[in-house]
């Protein structure tokens, strides 16, 4: 009964003549189907709760976010979906590390924590990278101009890409500073909503949050520049231009 309430989106889209019909409900029916399979899957993996059949999982999610993030920001190539897997496996170990502290290995090696846990890091990369990905070769397509001034003023290739990454970075975090700074006085986190209604206490709850946002906007802003360097030392050829196959996926 509450699925109707998809009706609302569906009459905006069809008002603003939206062609997005397909992607709307293939991206519902995958939702469902998705979730009814990892609910089934987390079922057996709390069960068994093997530290290798955790860490299996978790590299699955990274495959998947890291094709996901490619894919939509249209950087999907072989070249670069190879290279950026290790930089983000080093960055949730890094992360995942300083969890350590407050919660403790036992915790930690639990399928109980960490799949959750790496989970919503993983979740806030994607649309972190997809977000900084796609405004950091959008700026340089156009205001190609500029850059080519910065490499014939003498600049280096990281000098003269800095301040489209700075923006490109600035553009990816700024809606989760955004979150950050009304947390609590505006909404209350999907997280701790669902640990107080499973009778956690509220003290307690806060607790998780502080940590999984500390982790959060560490991994995002972390992900985001490590995403644009190694990326645009693959994509720009010797003379530091944009390769044309890039340029063409663009």
């Amino acid at each position: 009964m509450y699925s109707s309430i998809l009706i609302v989106p569906l009459l905006i889209f069809i008002w603003l003549d939206l062609k997005v019909y397909k992607d709307f409900f293939i991206s519902i029916a995958r939702m469902i189907l998705q979730l009814i399979l990892i609910g089934l899957y987390l079922k057996y993996l709390f069960i068994y709760d093997k530290i290798w059949l955790n860490l299996s999982w978790v590299l699955i999610m990274i495959l998947a976010a890291n094709f996901t993030i490619l894919k939509n920001s249209g950087m999907l190539n072989k070249r670069i979906y190879l290279t950026t897997i290790p930089v983000y496996i080093i960055i949730i170990i890094l992360v995942f590390l300083t969890f350590l502290i407050p919660l403790g290995y036992e915790n930690l090696r639990s399928a109980q924590y960490m799949i959750p846990l790496i989970g919503m890091i993983l979740g806030n990369i994607l649309s972190s990278n997809i977000i900084g990905l796609q405004r950091f070769y959008e700026d340089l397509i156009h205001h190609e101009d500029d850059y080519i001034q910065f490499i014939l003023a003498g600049a280096g290739f990281i000098e003269a890409i800095k301040p489209f990454a700075r923006h490109a970075l600035k553009t990816s975090i700024m809606p989760k500073l955004g979150i950050m700074a009304t947390m609590g006085l505006v909404s209350i986190p999907g997280m701790m909503t669902g640990q107080i209604l499973g009778g956690v206490p509220p003290i307690a709850a806060i607790k998780y949050q502080i940590i999984i946002m500390i982790g959060i906007i560490s991994s995002a802003t972390l992900s985001v520049i490590c995403s644009i360097l190694v990326s645009a030392v693959l994509n720009f050829d010797a003379y530091g231009r944009i390769c044309k196959d890039v340029r063409d996926l663009l």
